[in-house]
């Protein structure tokens, strides 16, 4: 905050799912042109906007890569593709997403191993170390949204922060003191709240930085730098859950329907093509039965792959993967395991260099038995 009252350059990133993109904020079937809709509506932008306001001299740069249907596992996936240069904050807000713990078992995990809470708490905490290692001089700052349904995540969340000593604004505090700053428009879908939310969000956190800032601009630049310091005194999950998240750091192949690919997919049959067939979810889509698709992929040292496709419950069907004579199934219906009706995209994480390939049920172990250093299609 001192670099923001000396008029500095400060960049903000901001991670999380379909809220955190503003998904919601505004109603779709209003013809007012004038409406702020999506990530220009979502909390962080309205933060920002206060931050400029309150430090006029700085200029605040944000970036907000929040998209739809994703878990903390997810994003994971994808955090060797961000550019943390110059990233002073990063924001993250993945607790609507994290709600449906079920989900986030799946990832490898086998379920008499792990109960849901504990998985999205491995999880949270890959996440935590993998962006500090990525960004070291950055601050990690966590949202902790109100949602009426994000009680098992929100434990699970907490002792992460607790244990690294993450700062954070607990809004499930603030929403169970008074409900009605978890507004929405008469929808089902409490998961995303409208502007009002955005907005109550922004205000406690304005408020919350400008207690801390009430604080620390008294203090010497060495204590200041304590009070945020990001405590690295372990772990909190023993390695045998954490190492389920394989994080490539450094891709060497990327095919990506929402950002910038260095490979390119050969159709072989049918039809392949990218769009969003649902708002704020793109992908390579197939509307023929049997399609094929030749995907050029390089790997290093350490052979890692991961793969995201969209979950629903109705409209999506099944695929082959096949990687180095090996076969691997995905199927884009969801079960009855969850008990609710939604979109949401889905990784599978593989130590591509083990040579095992084992189902759901006996681990969730995605070995293709690739050679390091190695290209295959």
């Amino acid at each position: 905050m001192r670099r923001l009252a000396t008029g500095a350059t400060i960049k903000v990133m901001v991670l999380g799912g379909s809220f955190t993109a503003g998904i919601g904020c505004q109603p779709k079937k209003s013809k007012d042109k004038h409406l702020i809709r999506d990530k220009a509506c979502a909390w962080s932008a309205r933060f920002v906007h206060w931050l400029r306001v309150a430090f006029p001299r700085s200029t605040v740069v944000l970036d907000n890569l929040a998209q739809g249907g994703s878990p903390t596992p997810v994003i994971l996936s994808g955090l060797g593709l961000f550019d943390y240069t110059n990233v002073d904050l990063i924001l993250i807000d993945t607790l609507v997403n994290d709600q449906i713990g079920s989900e986030v078992r799946r990832f490898g995990f086998k379920y008499s191993d792990i109960d849901s809470t504990q998985a999205v708490s491995v999880a949270y905490e890959v996440l935590i170390r993998t962006l500090h290692e990525l960004a070291p001089k950055a601050v990690l700052y966590s949202v902790l949204d109100g949602c009426p349904g994000c009680h098992l995540a929100v434990p699970a969340h907490r002792q992460v922060l607790n244990f690294y000593d993450v700062p954070r604004l607990d809004y499930v505090d603030v929403v169970a003191q008074l409900q009605t700053l978890w507004a929405y428009m008469g929808k089902k879908n409490t998961n995303h709240p409208d502007f009002r939310s955005h907005q109550a969000v922004a205000d406690v956190l304005a408020l919350t930085w400008c207690n801390v800032w009430s604080r620390i601009s008294s203090l010497k630049s060495k204590d200041v730098g304590d009070i945020m310091a990001f405590s690295l005194k372990g772990y909190y999950h023993p390695a045998q859950y954490r190492e389920r998240f394989h994080i490539c750091k450094r891709p060497c192949s990327v095919l990506s329907a929402r950002g910038t690919s260095t490979t390119q997919p050969q159709v072989i049959t049918g039809n392949w093509s990218v769009y969003a067939d649902r708002p704020g979810k793109p992908g390579w889509i197939s509307t023929v039965p049997g399609s094929i698709m030749d995907i050029p992929l390089c790997f290093g040292k350490k052979p890692t792959l991961s793969l995201t496709y969209l979950r629903s419950y109705e409209k999506l069907g099944k695929a082959i993967l096949t990687l180095n004579g090996k076969d691997l199934h995905l199927d884009g219906l969801r079960g009855d395991d969850t008990g609710q009706h939604f979109a949401q995209s889905f990784t599978i994480f593989s130590q591509a260099d083990n040579p095992e390939m084992q189902g759901w049920s006996e681990g969730g172990l995605f070995g293709f038995d690739i050679k390091p250093n190695s290209s295959h299609t």
